[in-house]
């Protein structure tokens, strides 16, 4: 948020990094099973296990209480399509491949510089500002990243 004063949130902090040990395993996972199956199947695979174990939550546990009718919306399908198709099945599809082809160490570099990216997407298209504590943090990510590296060769 730009500020040097820190707002700790412990739960949100513990599911942040539960979210990276979790993408962590996954991609560790993914590149064993990558050496005996092809990119496609391991991500018919996620998917389908995925959706079946989401769906007793789903119709149990925290059923749909809303409009049906709102489905019925061209732009609500539309939604649905884009993060079905293009930011999950895609994005999952094109991750298990990079990392049957470059590895977990060479994928997960990838991801780091996505803060650069956003960074600079967000002050192009929401004209947001690039404060002093991005462009801190991003040098710090990118100077962890560089140090990593040259331990690994």
């Amino acid at each position: 948020n730009g500020q040097i004063i820190l707002h700790l949130n412990p739960l949100g902090d513990a599911l942040a990094l539960g979210a990276s040990l979790t993408w962590g395993i996954y991609s560790l996972v993914i590149k064993r099973l990558s050496s005996r199956y092809d990119a496609r199947f391991i991500t018919r695979k996620v998917f389908g296990y995925g959706l079946l174990t989401i769906l007793p939550w789903f119709f149990f546990v925290e059923p749909l209480n809303t409009d049906l009718s709102l489905l019925l919306r061209p732009v609500v399908w539309g939604n649905i399509v884009y993060l079905g198709v293009v930011a999950s099945l895609l994005c999952f599809l094109v991750w298990n491949w990079v990392i049957s082809h470059l590895g977990v160490g060479k994928a997960t570099n990838i991801i780091y510089t996505q803060c650069v990216f956003t960074m600079l997407v967000s002050a192009f298209v929401l004209k947001e500002r690039i404060t002093l504590m991005a462009i801190a943090g991003t040098l710090v990510l990118i100077l962890g990243m560089m140090i990593i590296n040259s331990k690994n060769k």
